[in-house]
């Protein structure tokens, strides 16, 4: 009698069943890793040439730095960029200086007159004519009150025998 048995034989040992994995998986696994290794390899190439592509630019970047330092551009423009600074700088002071200015006139109120006003490093001089003790002392106390003034110093007080006016020098030194 002729039997077909449509069934594997159960009965394999372990060394054929790995060689049937291997022969099955073992493909798909290695199609897997030549896939990203095929991946990797096209990634580097298209990163060496962004690299080669870099190296250019900065050598012809280079060049023209070079021109340029060669032909004193480059300390001529790094110089005008520390000037810009320093004119920067005091444009931001005078303006400063300016208001401080104004600000102390203001408080005269027409009582005393300006023969002198010099500024220096945080400092101002001024040297003023009071009609009276009272206008002088007024105007001292509003000079007090500014917040940008941090001392007030009288130098000389004089009277003046004809007008009959105060002489004063007053130093004011003023708050960073």
């Amino acid at each position: 009698m002729i039997s077909i048995n449509f069934l594997d034989n159960q009965d394999k040992n372990p060394f054929d069943k790995f060689v049937a994995w291997a022969l099955s998986y073992g493909r798909t696994i290695i199609i897997a890793t030549e896939i990203i290794a095929m991946a990797a390899f096209l990634l580097r190439f298209g990163l060496d040439n962004q690299l080669l592509n870099l190296h250019d630019q900065i050598k012809q970047e280079e060049s023209i730095v070079a021109a340029d330092e060669s032909n004193g551009n480059e300390a001529t423009y790094r110089n005008l960029q520390n000037r810009l600074v320093v004119a920067k700088n005091i444009h931001q002071q005078s303006g400063k200086i300016i208001d401080n200015l104004f600000d102390t006139i203001k408080q005269a109120n027409g009582n005393v007159t300006f023969l002198m006003i010099n500024e220096s490093n945080n400092s101002l001089t001024l040297h003023v004519l009071a009609a009276s003790t009272y206008s002088l002392s007024t105007f001292l106390n509003s000079l007090e009150n500014l917040p940008f003034i941090s001392s007030i110093t009288i130098g000389s007080i004089t009277t003046q025998p004809q007008s009959q006016q105060i002489d004063v020098n007053i130093y004011i030194a003023l708050n960073n």
